[in-house]
């Protein structure tokens, strides 16, 4: 068969460009332990994301995203299979000596693009996400560090390289970046920066913290491990180009101090709350204040992609979505960190709702006199002015919905728990997860 010389010119820019009009490259990266507050488009005053805020302008910051639990393996899974920990079954990333497994059954959003056809990719930064985990359905490559832990550049090195191997099919690249964890070790080039400037003890003083040297010095930390990553995620946008699908989000936030907390695994705003912008052809630049959780980004990155309308698996996933997403209703139900595996004491729970935040904590010693924090979150947007005592009524309607919701999740569910190997015990207590 002869086809037109223009006909044939056209399919060999298409296997030139490696792509379909229909099937965008797309690239996810996720940012481990990022304060959603720490953005520079957030109204952060130091310069810490210069490229992820170019990002946010040319495309769309949900900036009310929450993760179901500050705890890096569960948000992931929550983030890829959309649903609620509750439902996939993973609570803690270590829980003393056990560790959780999820629901085999639910289709992820690396399958739904393996079944398009599409060249699929992993590199995380931390053994946390090991394939053994649960995450490595759909991926073609799934590259994990052989210790605990490795630096972003590692990472995005292998990544890059990887994405230029490949350009004869469509590409979804999942990039894990872990340098904003702690311990912070900056990169050296990094040391100076927000070194001796005022901003600090202003920030902190904002968040009720003192302004000693020891908490000057970790927030210092923690930004310019931020900004190393910024620059490491603008290495992967310049990759992917400007027609690639790119979403970038955080898995949990940090405390740093606030509330007393100098990591995360709890329940407040700062550590729930995560950074999310999204950029496809098609989508208008702007900010959506509307809450949303990871759990939602699944059928928002897949609707973006015309190849999948009708893929099976991307209309499983996108079901599990809405199926959540319909059971939490317009609240969001977030969960600490399973310390010891006790998932239906639901000893720490919190659920926001319009401006209203209630954390409902059981005290192990005594079971029957439950606390409650309650704060208004458009008035008193730290947490630091507790509503439980003057607003009972609130309360009681907040924790009815809190429990009806988690025992609707647990329905038909049941937590997979098994003994931890040597090696995932010795790699995650060395990230510090684990204990009680």
């Amino acid at each position: 068969m002869r086809l037109h010389p223009l006909v044939l010119g056209l399919l060999a820019l298409g296997a030139g460009c490696g792509r379909r009009a229909d099937a965008p490259d797309v690239l996810l990266v996720t940012l481990d332990t990022f304060r959603a507050d720490h953005l520079g488009v957030a109204g952060y005053p130091r310069a810490t994301t210069p490229r992820l805020d170019a990002l946010a302008a040319s495309g769309l910051r949900l900036e009310a995203c929450r993760a179901p639990m500050s705890t890096t393996l569960p948000s992931h899974l929550s983030l890829f299979t959309g649903t609620h920990p509750l439902r996939h079954g993973v609570l803690a990333n270590l829980s003393g000596d056990r560790v959780f497994e999820r629901d085999p059954s639910l289709a992820t959003v690396p399958e739904a693009f393996a079944g398009a056809g599409y060249a699929t990719a992993a590199f995380v930064s931390a053994f946390v996400l090991r394939p053994e985990a649960g995450l490595d359905a759909g991926f073609t490559r799934y590259d994990a560090p052989e210790g605990a832990q490795r630096s972003g550049r590692e990472t995005v090195d292998r990544a890059l390289a990887w994405w230029s191997r490949h350009q004869g099919a469509p590409r979804f690249l999942w990039v894990h970046l872990f340098d904003p964890h702690l311990p912070h070790e900056p990169p050296a080039e990094t040391q100076v920066q927000f070194q001796g400037d005022q901003q600090a003890p202003e920030i902190l003083a904002a968040r009720g913290i003192p302004a000693r040297p020891e908490l000057i010095a970790h927030l210092n930390g923690y930004d310019r491990e931020l900004l190393h990553t910024d620059a490491l995620v603008g290495e992967l946008l310049d990759a992917a180009g400007r027609q690639a699908v790119v979403l970038v989000v955080g898995d949990h936030g940090e405390g740093l101090w606030q509330h007393g907390w100098e990591a995360h695994g709890y329940l407040w705003d700062e550590q729930l709350r995560v950074p999310a912008l999204l950029r496809a052809p098609g989508v208008a630049p702007g900010c959506d204040p509307t809450p949303c959780a990871l759990m939602d980004l699944a059928p928002r990155l897949l609707s973006q992609v015309p190849a999948l309308a009708r893929s099976p698996v991307a209309r499983a996933v996108t079901g599990q979505s809405q199926r959540t997403r319909v059971t939490l209703g317009a609240g969001h139900l977030a969960l600490a960190t399973a310390e010891r595996a006790q998932v239906h004491a639901l000893e720490r729970a919190g659920w926001c709702e319009g401006p209203w935040s209630l954390i409902r904590r059981v005290p192990r010693s005594t079971p029957d006199a439950v606390e409650y924090d309650l704060f208004h979150l458009d008035e008193d947007p730290g947490q630091e002015r507790n509503r439980a005592a003057t607003e009972p009524a609130v309360v009681r309607r907040l924790e009815e919905r809190l429990l009806r919701t988690a025992a609707d999740l647990l329905t038909g569910t049941e937590p997979r728990v098994r003994a931890a190997t040597g090696e995932e015990r010795a790699h995650l207590e060395a990230l510090g997860y684990g204990g009680d």
